[in-house]
């Protein structure tokens, strides 16, 4: 062996030697042209190489949680029976997180029958309730059951809201106007509050967008940082991912490919929970082995492919390091916006 070998340093490309090289093989392509429009001052760039520049992380540790993020399922309440046996599968397949959307009234009874032989200390729940009757009530109800039990419960729509120590905030696929204005209510609510929010729980529904999904979300985690600052407070936040259900269509296998992508991008963003829906959400008979499939698509991704040990593993992507600037000054922008306009 040369013994200069083994001094040598690996080649390094930059932006313009990329550039200079594509130039040679498509001598008529308009490079500005391919870039791809989020909204519309934030675009996404074709050709998003290495540069000699340094670009720091820009998601900082201390804004980021170690823990490993929990496999999740969706229960929207119609018949406690079926729902238990729905949610009892579930967990007997490695679920340890559950999101329930309740009717408007459950009673103790039907409590009782959809949390039969369910060890509610072994799971993390999210319970979405329509009002202050049914969030006191079921409160108390998990309290009574386990007192080492983990759990939220939120209210979309309440005139108490702010008089309660848990928020709920929903962000459609990711949008800077609704997600500025989502954030600007926070920070004003928050400002109102009298007393301390134990926990803010961030419902995102993720789209196709694999790039988009991660730098959205690791945006958010920056604007958090900041708002932060601005309150002077922690604000515990949990991130709980989920997919956007109108992108499911009949076809199971297409469903599973598309819910592949995108549940990869949610774990790349390091999150607290990711709800992935059964591959035949949108038939009306339901099969037990697409909500296995999806579960074990999430352990996969969790104990096969170590994303839940790592901590914001595209740090230092040029690409998605771009965007989740670009993404974080749009939404700080917006938020003083809405603030200057409601003042």
């Amino acid at each position: 062996m040369n013994s200069d070998a083994t001094n040598y340093s690996w080649p390094k490309q930059n932006f313009d030697s990329w550039l200079e090289q594509i130039k040679k093989e498509n001598p008529n392509l308009d490079v500005d042209q391919l870039d791809r429009k989020i909204d519309d001052s934030i675009a996404v760039k074709a050709f998003p190489f290495f540069s000699n520049v340094t670009t720091a992380s820009t998601i900082f540790s201390e804004s980021l949680t170690n823990r490993p993020w929990k496999c999740g399922i969706s229960i929207h309440i119609t018949n406690p029976k079926t729902d238990n046996s729905f949610l009892l599968h579930a967990l007997e397949n490695g679920a340890d997180y559950v999101h329930f959307d309740c009717p408007s009234y459950l009673n103790q009874d039907q409590l009782n029958i959809l949390l039969k032989d369910v060890q509610i200390e072994f799971i993390t729940s999210h319970w979405q309730v329509q009002n202050d009757e049914s969030f006191q009530f079921i409160k108390n109800y998990l309290k009574d059951k386990s007192q080492k039990a983990t759990f939220f419960i939120s209210q979309l729509h309440s005139e108490q809201l702010a008089l309660s120590n848990s928020r709920c905030i929903s962000l459609v696929i990711y949008n800077t106007e609704s997600w500025g204005k989502a954030l600007s209510q926070l920070l004003a609510s928050l400002s109102k509050a009298a007393s301390q929010v134990e926990n803010i729980i961030f419902t995102i529904i993720l789209g196709n967008d694999f790039i988009l999904n991660i730098s959205a979300v690791r945006a958010l985690k920056l604007v958090l940082v900041k708002l932060e600052l601005v309150l002077q407070t922690s604000l515990n936040p949990y991130f709980e991912l989920t997919v956007d259900p109108n992108i499911l269509g009949n076809s199971i296998h297409s469903n599973l490919i598309r819910m592949s992508s995108i549940a990869l991008s949610a774990a790349l963003t390091n999150p607290d929970a990711l709800i992935l829906p059964p591959a035949d959400q949108s038939q009306e008979i339901k099969n037990s082995k697409w909500l296995r499939s999806s579960i074990h698509l999430m352990q996969i991704l969790q104990h096969e492919s170590f994303l839940n040990r790592t901590l914001d593993p595209l740090a230092g992507s040029y690409c998605i390091e771009d965007l989740t600037e670009q993404i974080a000054r749009q939404l700080w922008d917006s938020i003083q916006l809405n603030i200057s306009h409601d003042s």
